[in-house]
């Protein structure tokens, strides 16, 4: 079937589709999959929190899968959960969304979430507030937002969907690791397959001298508040690459701006920084709520523009094709031929501070390339996800 979609392609186009599609890590995006993970999230949670005060976070994918995760939740009835995402103008997850995501779904959820709370601002702040001191919700449905500078000593229980490398596992796994009464441990439940990389993570962590608390934490988040000191200079020197371009609104001269290579890559390199920060920004409640209204907007609309730039100069210079088109053919083949059958557990609870037992259990999830690991701050157990093709 594939071979069918990419008919006439050459095989250079062929093998930058199949890039992009690894990328966006099509497989952990099936709806069947995604129904797995929220059914056995509901379960989890309703059996060891509901009633106890405590409180959950769950990260997808991507925003699309975010709803889609809540649909189900709502669905099956056990737990209430809300939605935190970015506008629809706003990527998050750059590592596999180059673009923002758009799907009609989430264009609706945030038309929704505006007519509800009048400002990003607000629904933020309502939905936080009542996380952290209300009944309700009692999960979290998050993508990148909250998952830096987010204080929720009530969060007891992470449930990871997507994936997280070392400072941004590190920063997850410290959002359900704040003391609270009757709270020994924050557990973390890996739908992912994240075990090595927080192995890794963790034995970069030690190399550094500290341990894994909150005092460290704080002086790791210390240093991304640095990162984004450095935002407005990124933005200056990406737009300093167009100053001789004299209509802003003229979309063709910022491409024939781009016409040599060599610009076109540091073009690639800047706008690749200036978005890695952003991210880092846009997820920190701190710096949304100290920085003025029409700055984010500026960053977000900035962003938003030379990203398409991006994409349509790869195109227009042929360095890629447009993944786009064939999206929703790949999406119907894997929901087609692909299906997520049930969720199963390998071993039991480790100590992931206990380095050697740890270590075995890193080593037989790679061995065994399991695909989801429930993992513990305080004890670990290890799962997959057993599907058919």
């Amino acid at each position: 079937m594939f071979e069918a979609m990419c008919d006439g392609l050459t095989t250079e186009q062929k093998a930058d589709l199949k890039r992009k599609f690894v990328a966006r890590d099509e497989l952990n995006r099936l709806q069947s999959r995604l129904y797995l993970i929220a059914w056995d999230v509901s379960q989890h949670f309703s059996k060891q929190w509901k009633g106890t005060g405590f409180k959950g976070q769950l990260t997808a994918p991507g925003k699309k899968e975010a709803l889609m995760i809540k649909a189900f939740l709502d669905q099956f009835g056990k737990v209430t959960s809300e939605v935190v995402i970015s506008g629809t103008g706003e990527i998050e997850n750059p590592e596999e969304h180059q673009q923002p995501e758009k799907d009609e779904s989430v264009e609706l959820f945030w038309k929704l979430m505006m007519s509800k709370y009048g400002t990003e601002k607000e629904y933020n702040r309502q939905i936080i507030n009542s996380f952290k001191n209300g009944d309700d919700p009692e999960i979290i449905i998050v993508v990148d937002k909250l998952l830096t500078g987010f204080d929720a000593p009530r969060n007891v229980v992470l449930y990871i969907a997507r994936s997280l490398k070392e400072h941004s596992l590190l920063q997850a796994i410290a959002r359900v690791n704040r003391l609270h009464p009757g709270k020994d441990f924050g557990y973390v439940i890996d739908y992912y397959g994240v075990v090595g990389h927080l192995h890794d993570a963790l034995e970069l962590y030690s190399s550094l001298g500290g341990k894994f608390d909150a005092e460290d934490i704080e002086g790791t988040l210390a240093d991304v508040s640095e990162e984004i000191k450095r935002l407005p200079s990124l933005h200056d020197g990406l737009w300093d690459l167009f100053k001789a371009v004299s209509n802003k609104k003229d979309e063709e001269s910022f491409e024939l701006t781009l016409e040599n290579k060599d610009v076109r890559d540091d073009f690639y390199t800047r706008l690749s920084s200036f978005c890695r920060v952003l991210k880092m920004a846009l997820s920190s409640i701190h710096w949304i709520n100290e920085t003025q209204q029409d700055k984010v907007e500026r960053y977000k609309h900035d962003a938003v523009f030379f990203q398409k730039l991006r994409a349509s100069v790869k195109i227009r210079f042929a360095e890629e094709i447009d993944y786009r088109d064939y999206e929703k053919q790949i999406q119907k083949m894997l929901n087609t031929y692909v299906q997520a059958d049930e969720v199963i557990q390998i071993v039991e609870p480790v100590n992931i501070f206990e380095r050697e037992a740890f270590q075995k259990q890193v080593d037989k999830a790679r061995s065994d390339r399991a695909k989801t690991i429930e993992t513990v701050v305080g004890p670990a157990v290890l799962k997959r996800t057993a599907g058919r093709i």
